[in-house]
């Protein structure tokens, strides 16, 4: 089995830490639905009810690709080793086809994107994902603005699909300590906010 680059480990750490809500060590289906439960209070005044509808389905359909096309866990439970060994999997397959296209990874993103797309008009714009890390407890407004900087390639204000499967492969596989690091400082952010239950305002 090939390993991560202590780089690259601990950003998936950071991104696994990120979304176990309930901070046991374990990515679960109850994780997820207090994320989409969060992500709904939050953009409460953009969401129909089918709008809702939209992001809770695709929360969960994003826990069942890592968890069985990725990971191929079936156990209903992921855990952080479980999905840095997946990483190293899929960076090792990248390595050695230059250029490949990695299906699982572009399925995770196109999932990612329709979560982000808070108002389904086929983009993200940056208040789509102030949404997403300000249901995490995350205030930094800044740090926000920065990374959707890094991820809008053409600047033009919104983010498309591929900038998104971009974004995501650079900044996971990417061993370039400056890539997204606004990504890794909000990741921070967040746990620190975090400790367990957030009261979002």
């Amino acid at each position: 089995m090939a390993s991560l680059s202590e780089h690259l480990s601990q950003k998936w750490r950071k991104f696994f830490q990120f979304f176990d809500i309930n901070k046991d060590g374990r990515w679960t289906r109850d994780d997820f639905e207090k994320f989409a439960d969060r992500l709904v209070i939050q953009a409460d005044s953009m969401l129909t009810e089918i709008g809702a509808c939209h992001v809770r389905r695709h929360c969960q359909h994003w826990l069942s690709i890592h968890e069985e096309q990725l990971c191929g866990t079936g156990v209903g439970e992921i855990t952080e080793q479980v999905i840095c060994d997946t990483m190293a999997r899929l960076l090792l397959l990248n390595n050695n086809n230059a250029g490949c296209q990695i299906k699982e990874l572009d399925i995770f993103s196109e999932v990612w994107f329709e979560i982000l797309d808070i108002n389904r008009d086929g983009r993200i714009s940056e208040g789509d994902m102030w949404i997403l890390y300000k249901c995490m407890g995350v205030k930094n407004l800044t740090k926000v603005g920065e990374l959707f900087r890094e991820l809008d390639l053409d600047s033009d204000h919104h983010l498309t699909r591929e900038e998104v499967r971009v974004g995501y492969r650079q900044y996971f596989f990417g061993e370039q300590r400056q890539d997204f690091q606004s990504v890794a400082l909000l990741f921070d952010l967040a746990g620190l906010q975090q400790g367990g239950a957030v009261c979002v305002t």
